[in-house]
């Protein structure tokens, strides 16, 4: 992702949504009808990666993901996971929704906003105390790239993922 083309910024009502088109409806629809609205009432924050469109001086949503705070039961997480932990809910960060625009997809933008994604997530269990980070993927393919990049699954739970969050943190080191 080359620093110069473009920027991440968390989203505001200045970025047009209405023409982002991922290939999955249900992610379209979150972005241009949901995302403003769980912003504003402080459930998930959402950023967006834009770029230049062919109007100068106008960007374009091309990328987004969303995060939220949330917990698991002891119960779902591997034992190894559970160990020497309170009989509480574990806190994660959930990474909710990413998804790239059809007009940016096979340049590597996924992989790309996950690691930003990854990045405001350890930042933020980093303040307010998070054990895992997870996702919930949408389909096989959603899967299969969570799994690339070293996502496993919660047993018991279908397509819900997880990255330990202190293995995230080492990563970035």
């Amino acid at each position: 992702m080359a620093a110069g083309d473009l920027e991440l910024s968390k989203l505001t009502r200045a970025w047009d949504r209405s023409q982002f088109k991922c290939g999955r409806s249900e992610l379209d629809d979150w972005l241009r009808r949901y995302a403003m609205q769980s912003q504003e009432a402080d459930l998930a924050r959402t950023f967006v990666l834009l770029e230049e469109s062919e109007t100068p001086g106008i960007k374009r949503i091309i990328g987004y993901f969303s995060l939220t705070m949330s917990s698991v039961r002891r119960d779902e997480v591997p034992d190894e996971l559970a160990r020497r932990v309170p009989r509480h809910p574990i806190g994660v960060v959930l990474l909710a929704r990413l998804a790239v625009d059809e007009s940016a997809q096979g340049r590597g933008l996924g992989k790309d906003l996950l690691n930003l994604a990854l990045r405001r997530a350890v930042q933020a269990g980093d303040i307010v105390a998070a054990r895992l980070i997870v996702v919930d993927a949408l389909d096989d393919e959603a899967e299969s790239f969570y799994r690339r990049y070293g996502f496993q699954s919660l047993p018991d739970v279908p397509r819900r993922l997880f990255l330990r969050m202190q293995d995230v943190m080492a990563s970035f080191e």
